[in-house]
C-alpha cells in the first residue's frame, strides 16, 4: 500500500511541476523587457540563464556551444549568470524561475519561447529554427 501511495504522490508532484513550468512560459509577444540586453537588431537571440556550480547547467553548456557554432552567424547568444544582479533582473523580465532556462527572442527582441531544464538539443534547435522564420 505504501508503494502505491508513493507512486501516486510522485505522479501528482510531476503533474503539478509540469503545470507550474507550463504557466511560466510566456506566450509570444506578451512580455516585453524594459531594456533588451545583448539583442542585435534584426537577429534572433538565445538567452541562457545558468548558475555557477549547477550540474544541469554544466550538462547543457556543450549543447549551447554546439548550437552557437552552428547558428552563430544568424543568431545571437547571450549567457547570463542567474545569480548575478543583472541575471536576476532579466530573469524577472522573462519570468524565469530557475536554471538552466533558455529564452528564445525573435528578431525584434520579443520572447518566442521559454524552455526550462535539461532538454534535448533538438528542442533548442527547433526553437532557434522557429525564430529564424
Amino acid at each position: 500500500m505504501r508503494g502505491i501511495r508513493r507512486v501516486f504522490c510522485t505522479a501528482i508532484t510531476a503533474v503539478l511541476v509540469g503545470l507550474v513550468l507550463a504557466g511560466c512560459a510566456n506566450p509570444p509577444g506578451k512580455v516585453t523587457p524594459s531594456t533588451p540586453v545583448g539583442v542585435v537588431p534584426g537577429r534572433p537571440t538565445l538567452v541562457t540563464f545558468e548558475a555557477e556550480g549547477c550540474p544541469f547547467c554544466a550538462r547543457m553548456r556543450p549543447v549551447v556551444d554546439e548550437l552557437e557554432q552552428r547558428y552563430g552567424d544568424r543568431v545571437s547568444f547571450l549567457n547570463l549568470n542567474y545569480q548575478s544582479q543583472e541575471g536576476q533582473a532579466r530573469a524577472r523580465d522573462y519570468r524565469v524561475f530557475g536554471h538552466p532556462t533558455f529564452v528564445v527572442l525573435d528578431k525584434e527582441g520579443k520572447p518566442l519561447r521559454v524552455i526550462a531544464g535539461v532538454v534535448p538539443r533538438a528542442t533548442l534547435e527547433d526553437a532557434l529554427k522557429e525564430s529564424l522564420k
